[in-house]
Order: structure tokens, then sequence, then C-alpha cells
């Protein structure tokens, strides 16, 4: 948040306004506000996702290991709060517990942040996070129509004008104001933007070129690899927690009582991949001390 902090300031006083009474803001939990409170079980938080069940649940954030698929990490909050809010005590947990951080870190679609991308750069990981469309309004233009021009730090809209930075808000977000007179005449003015309005803005991230060096690496031949195999780890994990330890219902009441049930859930899982790779490892050392071992237990 400091740093997000410094670097609006930086951005405000280029543009030669004043920086913001920061207080007690904080934009990267955005979206984490219990707008609702179960009476069941209040510490549990309120989800309303795409594609996730609507009610009061619990969220898992899992971290595991590509080689062995042993869990690293895990932590648990409530439903309502933005994954991208745990992901730096997340990178701090498993950097205390191992003594460093991957090389390579593979996130799905709802870590997909300006955020999460700056956090991972400045931690010297790369990145390869699931591509998630944000929503817009369906009867004027999203953001991907406008091209961004780096070069000159510059929107281009469908019609080839220019959109110009013009201030930074508390949030984070560089703000590109089109010109209004041009606006005025564009044929394609009514699938721009509202009525009401007098010309486009469009916004950008302070860290969006972090995130914009992750979403080129993803779409390599080894950003490409890197993904699927998260697909193969983390995903079968998780399926194997819900569907054979009963991780797919919350059995207690209170986030301790569920931090538990997960972390002993976890614990059970590394028990198996443990001993699976400490078989494979003596069952190795038996084959190079008798090579003759497979041919007769008539494996080959």
């Amino acid at each position: 948040m400091q740093e997000l902090n410094e670097q609006i300031d930086l951005d405000r006083k280029i543009l030669g306004k004043k920086p913001f009474d920061h207080g007690d803001d904080d934009p990267l939990s955005k979206g984490g506000r219990q707008k609702a409170q179960s009476l069941t079980d209040p510490e549990s938080g309120q989800q309303s996702r795409d594609g996730k069940p609507d009610g009061f649940h619990y969220s898992e954030h899992r971290t595991v290991d590509s080689k062995n698929k042993v869990i690293v990490n895990v932590d648990i909050e409530p439903a309502n709060i933005n994954d991208v809010t745990l992901l730096p005590a997340i990178l701090k947990e498993i950097e205390n517990r191992l003594g460093y951080l991957p090389d390579y870190m593979g996130l799905d679609a709802g870590y997909h942040s300006a955020a999460t991308a700056h956090l991972q750069e400045k931690n010297k990981i790369q990145g390869v996070i699931g591509y998630r469309r944000h929503t817009h309004a369906q009867e004027h233009y999203g953001k991907y129509r406008f091209h961004y021009d780096f070069e000159h730090d510059v929107y281009i809209c469908p019609e080839k004008q220019y959109l110009y930075w013009r201030t930074t808000t508390r949030e984070g977000y560089r703000q590109y104001f089109s010109d209004s007179k041009l606006c005025r005449n564009c044929p394609r003015r009514q699938e721009c933007f509202s009525a009401r309005a007098s010309r486009r803005i469009v916004e950008r991230h302070v860290w969006q070129d972090s995130l914009d060096d992750i979403i080129l690496f993803t779409k390599t031949h080894n950003g490409k690899w890197l993904y699927n195999w998260r697909k193969q780890t983390i995903e079968r994990s998780f399926a194997e927690a819900k569907e054979n330890h009963g991780l797919r219902y919350a059995r207690m009441l209170g986030i301790q009582n569920m931090r538990e049930q997960c972390l002993l859930t976890a614990a059970v899982q590394n028990m198996k991949r443990l001993v699976k790779a400490l078989f494979l490892c003596s069952f190795l050392c038996l084959i190079r001390q008798n090579p003759c071992f497979l041919l007769k237990t008539g494996v080959c």
C-alpha cells in the first residue's frame, strides 16, 4: 500500500496536482466489504461471483509445488475478501517456511491484476496468470478496443484519435481523456460512451506495465506449458481434497476451525505425496543395487 501511494503521489506531482491525503485508504481490498452477515457463522463472507455458489462461504488459498505436488502453503479467509489482498502475506509465509521463493509461479484468473504482477516482479518471480476480460457496459466499447502506445503514453481509439493522461485516481488508475470537440462529431460516439458524457475516459493502472509483461510471457510457448502444468497440479490437488477428504463443505463454524480443517486436510494430502516420493526413491535405489530386480518380478 505504501508503494502504491508513493507512485500515486509521484504521478500527481508530474501532472502538477496536489497529493491525496491517503489516511486509511486500502484500494487493493476494494470489493472485500461485508454487505451482509450470516446469523449462523458471522465470520464467513458473502460470495457473489460468476461461476461460484452464492451465499456465505470461506475461501482457501493453496500453493502447490509443481514437482511433487506438495502443498507448501494454505491460507483461509472469508469468501468476500478479494483474492489479490492475500498474496503479499502468502509470499511472506512461503519464504519464511522454505527460505526462498520460486522462479516461476502460476496463478488462476482470480489473481489477474496489476497489483499481483507488480508484487511478483518485485520478488523476481516470473508469473503466469490466467487471462480475464473485466466486465464493462455491453452497449459501449470496452477498453480492449483502445490501443495503448507505450512510447508516447497515449491510448488510440478506433477512430485513430488520441486519449491523453490527465490525472491519477486515489485507487491508482491513470485516466486518459479524449478531446470533447473531436468526440462531438465522431460517427461512433453513441457506440463509445453514453449520451450524458462529453468525452471518453480510459483507465490504466500505474503498475499495468508489469501485468502486460506477464500476459506476453503467458502467451509464449514456455508460458502456455507452465499454465497447462498449473492446471494439472493445483486443480487436481483441490479436486482430491473435495472428493476424497471432505473439503467441499465447511464442517465447523468460525474461521479458526476452518483453518484447522483445511490445514489437516493439506497435511493428509502431503503425507500421501511424501510417502510416494520416498517409495519411488527407495525403489530406484533398489534397482541400482540389483539390476535384475525388474526382470525377477516380471514388471517389464
